[in-house]
């Protein structure tokens, strides 16, 4: 019988930079916990700063000396996306891992700047575009840099 697998099986992610999205609460929360714990450097991707602001304090009690930091992110707008991705990307540091860990689950009607009403249902939708808006724009950047030789890719592969 195989060895069942526990966060202890984590390798060392000391250098190694990270995004989980609804890293605030349940699963991002613990994910940005165990690997903060293994040296990553961390950004909680939250949508709500109280939240995310309390997320952070909690960890950096639960793990101190962690390198980890919060980060605006609304899945639910092409517009918070657009200026999470830009912020990222202009800081020129690799990404090693996004952890898509956020979800829109039958949010309140409500109008964006656009003014297309986001249902339930083009919410969610959103949400996952959203997510793969930022990772596509990632994979861009790193593709361009690196056939421009002018940084390492990392683990990070599109079609």
């Amino acid at each position: 019988m195989s060895k069942q697998w526990s966060a202890a099986d984590i390798p060392s992610q000391a250098g190694k930079r990270v995004i989980i999205t609804g890293a605030n609460s349940g699963i991002g929360y613990h994910a940005a916990l165990k690997l903060a714990r293994k040296g990553a450097h961390v950004i909680l991707a939250c949508r709500d700063r109280q939240r995310g602001e309390s997320a952070l304090a909690r960890l950096t009690t639960d793990t101190p000396g962690a390198q980890v930091e919060l980060a605006l992110l609304d899945l639910a707008s092409l517009a918070s996306v657009r200026e999470f991705a830009a912020n990222q990307l202009a800081q020129r540091l690799p990404l090693h891992l996004l952890n898509n860990n956020a979800g829109v689950m039958a949010p309140p009607r409500r109008l964006e700047r656009c003014s297309v009403p986001a249902s339930s249902q083009d919410a969610i939708l959103e949400g996952l575009e959203s997510a793969y808006a930022a990772a596509w724009a990632w994979v861009a950047e790193e593709r361009a840099a690196a056939a421009a030789g002018t940084m390492k890719v990392g683990p990070a592969a599109g079609p």
